[in-house]
């Protein structure tokens, strides 16, 4: 085998352990705040939305009123005592 090859591959691997890469050093970590103050807002904009999408009153449904029913004639209106057996 030649020391052709050997001698770049010495040469790449004794930069890498200075610390001399040949590429760009990696980006510092960003803040854990950051990330926190990102999920706040997704969070804020999803409330948000949800609120806005509500509607703004629930639909008032049809109803009877007493007036509809019948409360005259025979068998209806006031209701008179019951006449209880063994007293």
């Amino acid at each position: 085998m030649s020391d052709t090859g050997n001698a770049d591959l010495d040469k790449r691997l004794a930069a890498l352990e200075q610390g001399k890469g040949a590429g760009s050093p990696p980006a510092p970590r960003r803040s854990p705040l950051l990330a926190l103050v990102v999920v706040l807002v997704i969070g804020a904009g999803g409330a948000l939305l949800y609120l806005m999408s509500q509607p703004e009153e629930e639909e008032v449904l049809p109803t009877a009123t007493p007036d509809v029913f019948q409360n005259e004639g025979d068998g209806f209106g006031a209701i008179g005592p019951l006449c209880i057996i063994g007293t």
